[in-house]
């Protein structure tokens, strides 16, 4: 998810900054909206980290899942991925 920095509402418009997958944004927004209205405008961060871990362990990926961050699951789910696809595959 991103990570929200502010939400600010003036008359009837209000805009939202955030850290997101891509670098610092902002977006506006009805102020008539809630917060949590508001915090489901923001882009997601990739894969769930849940369903990477349930890839992984289909995968029999090697270490720690659970304590593993997601980009490390994904660079060993892509590995496991080509080394399952085998020469001429992948």
């Amino acid at each position: 998810m991103a990570k929200i920095i502010s939400i600010q509402r003036t008359g009837s418009r209000g805009v939202v900054q955030f850290i997101g997958p891509n670098g610092a944004d902002a977006i506006g927004f009805d102020a008539k909206l809630t917060d949590a209205e508001v915090r489901r405008l923001l882009p997601a961060d990739g894969p769930d980290i849940e369903q990477l871990r349930a890839r992984a362990k289909e995968l029999k990926v090697k270490g720690d899942i659970d304590k593993m961050k997601p980009a490390t699951l994904e660079k060993k789910i892509a590995e496991a991925e080509a080394a399952n696809a085998g020469p001429g595959e992948g």
